[in-house]
């Protein structure tokens, strides 16, 4: 039973970690304020040069630390689906298991002790996550504060896409 409640506390320790803002994708460019032509037409606030640059970087960085942090998260996923598994094996041997039959004891502490393993798992990956979770968080309010709702020319945020690309 210990062993089942130290896989659903690391899984809730995740769900957790998750549910800061971990789902939220950076929004796209063309909602970070009106892609302008010009900048006759537009009275709100606008972004040039390096601010624009900066906001460039932002987005980049940000959409680079969501990779990375799905890419955890889908680790986290497939031992969640095993730890799943087994725990149902576990459910079906504990039903019938005869305390007194030692090959059927010792066959269900080979699956109890594989379990502990995925939890360990699962455990050692957590810091990392976490970890991308918070920086994805700090790029993301970043990038709300400091770009969204600004115009922009749609030109020069390209031409900053392609060197960056080159």
């Amino acid at each position: 039973m210990r062993i089942r409640i130290l896989t659903t506390c690391a899984l809730v320790l995740s769900l957790c970690a998750t549910g800061l803002r971990a789902d939220d994708a950076l929004p796209p460019a063309w909602q970070l304020g009106p892609a302008l032509e010009a900048y006759d037409n537009h009275d709100g606030p606008k972004m040039t040069g390096e601010h624009l640059r900066r906001c460039e970087q932002l987005d980049y960085d940000g959409r680079r630390v969501e990779k990375i942090m799905n890419e955890r998260k889908g680790a986290f996923a497939a031992v969640g689906r095993r730890l799943d598994r087994i725990d149902a094996d576990l459910d079906r041997r504990r039903a019938t298991l005869d305390n007194r039959d030692g090959p059927a004891v010792d066959a269900f502490n080979r699956v109890v002790a594989e379990q502990q393993q995925l939890v360990d798992e699962f455990n050692a990956r957590l810091p990392a996550f976490n970890e991308a979770v918070h920086e994805y968080n700090e790029l993301v309010d970043r990038f709300n504060e400091d770009c969204v709702g600004r115009a922009y020319m749609q030109r020069e945020w390209w031409e900053l896409r392609m060197q960056r690309d080159r």
